[in-house]
């Protein structure tokens, strides 16, 4: 007797019930193993070897049938099998650098692409031109990208030419403070818009600056 199945994709496998009473007999024999027995005959390897080890009597691994899976997941455990709460739960330490971070990304995610030509020409009527600027000043900075301005405060450690190494703060409110990771970044001296008195800074960091930034922001 032959069974038939025919697959999804067209192809057609199958086995008879001859070739498996052969392997049978081989495995009572010992002349064979019931997976190589398994893998000889003709059929699907993990089907034919169920059926050959049910056969002997003895007992085959069992099968693991997985539920039908995106691309993406084929590479994630079965829900059974994985850690709890290891795909939604992501830990982190929340510095006060992170919180600068999201914030920054709060401020800019919330423009409107209308709007971002007002903003620029405001933050632009407070710019000044600083091409001599030397070191030891605190200075406002400004980044240009491809749909606007960033401003940040910074203060200048050294001078190359014309260049300046400006060491940078991080706005917390009305004041500042110098962020958990070094940000450090050797500009030209035209990026520098205006130069800031020096400011007031408490025995916790925090820098307080006797200027009005207007509408201007600053990161």
């Amino acid at each position: 007797m032959v069974r038939n199945y025919i697959k999804k994709n067209g192809l057609e496998s199958k086995y008879s019930k001859e070739k498996l009473q052969r392997a049978l007999d081989e495995i009572r024999a010992g002349t064979i193993t019931i997976y190589k027995a398994a893998v000889s005959t003709s059929g699907r390897e993990s089907t034919t070897f169920v059926l050959v080890a049910n056969v002997a009597g003895g007992r085959a691994p069992p099968l693991i049938i997985f539920k039908a899976k995106n691309i993406w997941d084929q590479s994630k455990a079965p829900p059974e099998k994985e850690y709890p709460g290891s795909e939604n739960e992501v830990h982190y330490a929340k510095s006060n650098e992170s919180e600068c971070i999201e914030a920054e990304l709060e401020v800019f995610e919330s423009v409107d692409e209308n709007t971002m030509p007002n903003m620029n020409k405001e933050n632009e009527i407070e710019e000044e031109t600083e091409p001599n600027i030397g070191i030891n000043k605190w200075v406002i900075v400004k980044y240009t990208l491809i749909k606007g301005h960033k401003y940040y405060v910074g203060f200048v450690q050294k001078k190359k030419d014309d260049r300046r190494e400006v060491k940078f703060v991080r706005r917390k409110g009305a004041t500042f403070a110098w962020p958990t990771i070094e940000d450090v970044d050797l500009i030209t001296a035209d990026s520098i818009v205006k130069i800031l008195p020096n400011p007031d800074i408490s025995e916790r960091g925090i820098i307080h600056f006797d200027f009005k930034f207007r509408k201007m922001i600053i990161l």
